[in-house]
């Protein structure tokens, strides 16, 4: 009798176990999806078809040559990161495109644009000078940065600057 009583005993605690198991996985997993939504999500990063593109500006197109390759992949990355507002993200992405290449005006260009995007104008306009200091046989890309500088000024109230801008634009469009 005294085993019977143990096993029965023993029966109803492996019992408890399980059920104790359950509820803490049960639990657990209710945890973990609940962290996974908090609001604060990694932007999952989709590869553009250079072919196609997807580009805000056609300026910045990239260079469809093998030792661009590792940059365009950056660029696509940050692009859709722009698209998504991950303002931050994107950013990243574009700073390791210079530390690979510091003289691409492309992506100087694309880091004036977040700087606007982001409340920051005055970097906004540092990002597209530097771009076009670099840009000197791309008249597209410079009417780009000129926009972008316009478009600063008038956030800062720079007159001087806003009407400056508007008068390369112009000049620009003759090329």
């Amino acid at each position: 009798m005294i085993q019977t009583g143990s096993s029965t005993c023993s029966a109803r605690y492996d019992s408890g176990i399980s059920t104790v198991n359950f509820l803490l996985l049960t639990i657990l997993a209710v945890f973990l999806s609940a962290c996974g939504t908090t609001g604060k999500q990694t932007a999952e990063v989709d590869v553009i078809d250079a072919e196609e593109g997807n580009y805000r500006y056609d300026a910045w197109r990239p260079h469809q040559s093998d030792e661009y390759a590792a940059i365009n992949v950056l660029l696509d990355e940050a692009d859709v990161l722009m698209q998504r507002q991950a303002y931050d993200e994107a950013a990243d992405k574009i700073e390791r495109v210079l530390r690979i290449r510091p003289d691409y005006a492309a992506a100087w260009s694309r880091l004036s644009w977040l700087a606007l995007q982001t409340d920051d104008p005055r970097r906004s306009v540092l990002m597209a000078r530097r771009s076009n200091s670099l840009a000197q046989a791309d008249p597209e890309l410079q009417s780009l940065n000129w926009s972008f500088i316009r478009a600063a000024s008038g956030v800062l109230n720079d007159e001087d600057s806003y009407f400056r801008a508007n008068q390369k634009i112009e000049s620009l469009k003759a090329f």
